[in-house]
């Protein structure tokens, strides 16, 4: 009489803990697999950020190319944009 009773509740809490298991699975899975935060947007102005797109399609062009080295670049306009060019090329 008693037995049948004490074997339903082992089933119960075994099927409890193996869903509690696969919860904790699943949120370390999600932990893991998560983007890390974005990085915050820059402000760079308009300019700037035509010189930054002209600098990204050189480096494409030089990397379809094979160079693997590129000097320098040519004047950048009015507006001195030189941190952000280097932050730019600092995140790549």
């Amino acid at each position: 009489m008693f037995g049948a009773g004490r074997h339903r509740r082992r089933w119960i809490i075994a099927v409890w803990a193996g869903l509690c298991g696969v919860g904790l699975a699943g949120t370390w899975a999600l932990n893991a697999s998560s983007a890390p935060d974005p990085s915050p947007t820059r402000s760079e102005s308009p300019e700037c950020a035509k010189v930054i797109a002209k600098i990204d399609a050189q480096l494409e062009k030089a990397r379809k190319e094979g160079e693997d080295e590129i000097l320098g670049f040519g004047s950048v306009g009015s507006e001195d944009c030189s941190a952000e060019i280097e932050e730019h090329l600092n995140e790549r």
